[in-house]
């Protein structure tokens, strides 16, 4: 596998980066509420922030901006990405 392209990726590099960013956020909410830290907190689904929604919608404004900011005149379907996201 070639790992400099899926580093380099900036569609998944956002994705990535958006699902890291609420699961700290929702980590350190749960931090301030229940004055103990819970490392589990990382890598459990449920709550608030979202991190499944985060990452698809930042992946489909990614998609969609990257689009057109590299092509204007690309095939890149902003109702599909944003029926996807939802």
């Amino acid at each position: 596998m070639n790992w400099q392209l899926l580093i380099s990726n900036r569609i998944i590099n956002v994705g990535f980066i958006s699902w890291m960013l609420s699961q700290l956020i929702k980590t350190g909410i749960f931090l301030l509420q229940n004055k103990k830290i819970n490392l589990k907190r990382l890598s459990e689904s449920g709550g608030m922030p979202s991190a499944h929604s985060a990452l698809g919608c930042s992946v489909a404004i990614a998609t969609v901006a990257g689009g057109r900011l590299c092509l204007p005149n690309c095939c890149t379907r902003p109702d599909v990405c944003c029926g996807c996201s939802i």
